[in-house]
């Protein structure tokens, strides 16, 4: 890079408003839709990307005020109303009467100007023209995101490692209260305060309402801005946003230039996606199900769902809300010792981008947990917007309930309600949201798997009793730090390229399932009642088959497949206890899918 292209690329990174500026000088009538697309072209190869220095829990003490950073977050908090603000202000110097007119798009603070002093805007003067709109929105690390996926991002940036190395040259003439400001805790508004990598902000767009919606993800490209905790907004100020600074003051903005909806693919790309020819996917699905199968006491059975639990996802919502491709799952039958499901979520931890254990206890849901996010008061001095809920997480996160740590005892009036929107998110996948003035919900897609030793209180309707592969007490499961980084990655690219595989039914196969559904209630008098809720689980489990496999079609083998693994589950389900030998019948669909 040339001297004169590395002081450009400066510019950008650590002095982005002098750009702007410099932009707005030039061109007066460039609106901030027109910045925002300055800015997303000069930064649209991944290595200008990747060149952002990004926002997080460590980063956050160092990066410049004012520079451009990158923040990947999930959308905690959209209550917030739009806020109007003049897009010039004026000043002017008392003493020689000389005045001034500054920018103030993509900032909430006018930089000190020795001997000036900001003028009430001239509403004798006023045109719509003259304001703007910006939409603040709290926004958070992507909570549950797993630290492979952290590696891979930084990885992917190559030498700019974390960035901070691209901001050295404008380090300089940085003082100490820049590098000594940091967020605030405001662990309220963290869906799991305890982790280390827990940061938010306050991220605000400028122009259209982007209508975000609670924990969509998103990849802003912004301008960081810090203003001391001590500081009052003067009342002459006219930008200051008094509603907002009462309780955000000292809380960092990132004034969005540009920004990315993470969806589908594009959330999980660091996960290692590949195209399905790249893919063999028989013998990785069998070494997946081989590595689960270990988890689980050694049963096969227990694996094979765990696998499909693992690829589920919501496809859409019927004209009842019914989610269709929702598929949690109940393990029950699962080993009391916390080393089992301690092993197993670490195992997912290293194979999903994103995962969270929640344990149940009567202390943490009376006096730790808070499942769905609240507004705690109506009062401006303290509102901080909604509290964070600990189901406020990313779609496709994976949730590992436990119930082993249940014991004898009473619920308070918290717990009770944790429990209950705890079991309204399991059942319908809509996650409550408490307000003042009463309750709405919110549409989630997460993965919920629950450990349990009995039928869990949860009411899930695939469950699959664990048999262990020994009659007698399962030995401890493998440690997961044996396992080969290579086969890691292999199940991570089997996952998330399977799970957003195409898939179709061929008419042929419709009239298959219509008659084998007629044939199974015509017998339901001698082998159980079947009902369309049997026959949807078989659908699904029918079409993650396929996905496992790389099959975008449904065919006869795969549809029956599906039929004997329901059997075998609903065979156990129905009998307290299963010999160990029930589970080769499936061990042996797994080796034939392996071939």
């Amino acid at each position: 890079m040339t001297s004169a292209m590395h002081h450009h690329n400066s510019e950008y990174l650590n002095r982005p408003l002098s750009v702007i500026d410099a932009r707005l000088k030039e061109h007066p009538g460039c609106s901030a839709d027109e910045l925002s697309t300055h800015f997303s072209v000069y930064f649209s190869s991944p290595d200008a990307m990747n060149s952002i220095p990004l926002y997080t829990a460590a980063s956050s003490r160092t990066l410049r005020n004012g520079a451009l950073v990158r923040f990947r977050c999930s959308v905690q908090d959209n209550s917030f109303n739009p806020q109007e603000y003049f897009r010039h202000v004026s000043l002017r110097n008392a003493a020689t009467g000389a005045t001034d007119s500054l920018p103030t798009v993509f900032r909430d603070t006018l930089p000190e100007k020795n001997g000036f002093t900001a003028l009430e805007p001239d509403m004798r003067r006023f045109t719509p023209d003259l304001v703007g709109e910006k939409h603040p929105v709290y926004c958070v690390a992507i909570p549950g995101e797993n630290d492979w996926v952290r590696a891979a991002v930084i990885a992917s940036r190559g030498s700019n490692g974390d960035g901070d190395a691209v901001l050295a040259d404008g380090m300089a003439g940085l003082n100490i209260a820049d590098q000594q400001s940091q967020a605030p805790a405001l662990p309220a508004k963290l869906p799991d305060p305890t982790s280390p990598h827990a940061v938010g902000a306050l991220v605000k767009t400028y122009g259209a309402d982007p209508s975000f919606r609670l924990n969509d993800v998103i990849d802003v490209v912004g301008v960081i801005e810090r203003t001391p905790a001590s500081t009052e907004p003067a009342e002459e100020d006219p930008m200051a946003d008094v509603a907002e600074s009462a309780a955000f003051a000292a809380v960092p903005r990132i004034h969005a230039l540009f920004y990315k909806r993470l969806v589908g693919p594009a959330l999980d790309n660091v996960a290692g996606v590949v195209s399905e020819g790249d893919v063999n996917m028989g013998a990785w699905r069998a070494e997946v199900v081989s590595l689960l199968t270990q988890q689980l006491a050694g049963d096969a059975l227990a694996a094979e769902y765990l696998l499909l639990h693992l690829l589920s996802k919501i496809d859409h919502r019927s004209a009842d809300d019914t989610a269709i491709g929702y598929l949690p799952l109940n393990i029950s039958n699962y080993p009391v010792d916390p080393a089992f499901s301690s092993s197993l979520y670490t195992l997912l931890s290293l194979i999903l981008p994103r995962s969270h254990r929640l344990q149940l206890t009567l202390d943490h849901l009376n006096t730790r947990a808070r499942i769905a996010p609240a507004q705690a008061t109506a009062d401006l001095a303290t509102d901080i917007g909604l509290h964070a809920g600990e189901l406020q997480l990313a779609p496709g996160t994976l949730v590992l309930i436990d119930e082993a740590g249940l014991r004898d005892g009473a619920l308070n009036e918290r717990g009770v309600r944790n429990v209950q929107h705890l079991a309204t998110a399991i059942r319908a996948a809509r996650l409550p949201c408490l307000i003042p003035y009463g309750e709405i919900s919110q549409d989630i897609d997460l993965r919920f798997l629950v450990l349990s030793q009995g039928k869990c209180m949860f009411g899930i309707d695939c469950i699959v009793p664990l048999v262990p592969a020994a009659q007698q007490e399962p030995p401890p499961p493998p440690p997961v730090a044996e396992v080969d980084t290579a086969l890691l990655a292999r199940a991570r690219a089997l996952l998330a390229t399977a799970q957003h595989a195409p898939y179709s039914i061929p008419q042929d196969m419709v009239d298959v399932i219509g008659a084998d559904y007629s044939a199974q209630r015509a017998a339901a008098p001698s082998k159980g009642a079947v009902d369309m809720g049997d026959l949807s689980r078989r659908l699904e489990v029918a079409k993650l088959l396929c996905r496992s496999l790389g099959i975008r079609e449904l065919g006869r083998e795969e549809w029956e497949w599906a039929g004997r693994l329901e059997e075998e589950r609903r065979l156990r389900v129905g009998v307290k206890k299963v010999p160990a030998a029930a589970a080769t019948a499936t061990a042996r669909h797994a080796e034939v899918a392996g071939r």
